[in-house]
């Protein structure tokens, strides 16, 4: 089994970046006009969202010493979400990289996409996907962050492709 860890480094990064994004709208709100203030606090909603649900559930992960992604004979199991995702490779038709929350990310190209949609979650994270279903055209789950894990986009990308090569490899 391959273990790809969480690169703590990026993720108290992202916290702080994220952290001070937030403390500097709460005082644009506090001091803006009122027809400022909704845009402001709905801005203050979304990165509380990425941060809480996203960059701490991560860094928790870190400190507990799981892994991002686990790429066994049977898998990938993908922690970098908000939920975690058991991907078999029978499911598995390609990898590719691609833009995806303004961060370059690797896609898990699979047959049957839909459901990775419908898999259960707490119900504020289902109203969430709900909502998201409206904008983007593939499920979230299928996204590796690759900006939280300790390893390149490159070297990640070529080391699934070359797994999912040896697992569609004739069996004699």
């Amino acid at each position: 089994m391959i273990e790809i860890k969480f690169s703590k480094n990026k993720l108290v990064t992202g916290v702080l970046i994220n952290l001070a994004f937030i403390i500097g709208l709460f005082f644009i709100t506090i001091y803006a006009e009122n027809s400022y203030k909704p845009i402001s606090l709905f801005l203050i909603f979304i990165s509380a969202h990425i941060m809480i649900f996203h960059q701490i559930k991560s860094y928790r992960h870190c400190k507990k010493n799981l892994s991002g992604v686990n790429i066994d004979e049977n898998g990938i199991l993908n922690n970098t979400q908000n939920t975690p995702v058991f991907i078999e490779w029978k499911e598995i038709k390609r990898f590719s990289n691609g833009y995806f929350r303004a961060q370059n990310q690797i896609f898990i190209e699979t047959i049957n996409q839909d459901q990775y949609n419908h898999i259960k979650r707490n119900f504020y994270l289902t109203c969430f996907n709900k909502i998201g279903l409206l904008f983007r055209s593939k499920p979230d789950l299928l996204w590796i962050d690759v900006n939280l894990l300790n390893i390149k986009e490159d070297e990640l990308l070529s080391l699934l492709r070359s797994e999912l090569a040896d697992y569609q490899k004739p069996q004699y």
